[in-house]
């Protein structure tokens, strides 16, 4: 909630908070696609690791090449990032479930 507050009170970097936010989301659309039982469940955290891990490249190259223009927009990377690290641990915990049950059915 807050990313977005931010994100709308920044005069700037938009475009890189919508494709940021597009990204991260088609990563959760995966999974509830395997959630669904509509993909297979292995694809899921994989694919929202390297969703996640390709919206925050696109935060941190925006950060590079074209810094914050305001605090706003400074805030609403350091959400982006923070929430990436988060999505990251969520999907290495899918993954250890995934292994975890693969294990029991040997």
């Amino acid at each position: 909630m807050l990313l977005v507050l931010f994100a709308y009170c920044s005069v700037g970097w938009r475009g890189l908070d919508i494709t940021a936010g597009f990204t991260y989301e088609t990563g959760s659309l995966l999974m509830g696609l395997v959630d669904l039982g509509l993909a297979p469940r292995i694809s899921g955290p994989l694919v929202m690791m390297a969703t996640t891990l390709l919206g925050m490249g696109f935060v941190v190259h925006g950060i590079v090449v074209s810094p914050p223009p305001d605090t706003a927009a400074s805030a609403a990377a350091v959400s982006f990032l923070m929430g990436g690290v988060a999505r990251l641990q969520q999907s290495f915990a899918y993954l250890e479930e995934f292994r975890q049950a693969a294990k029991r059915a040997q």
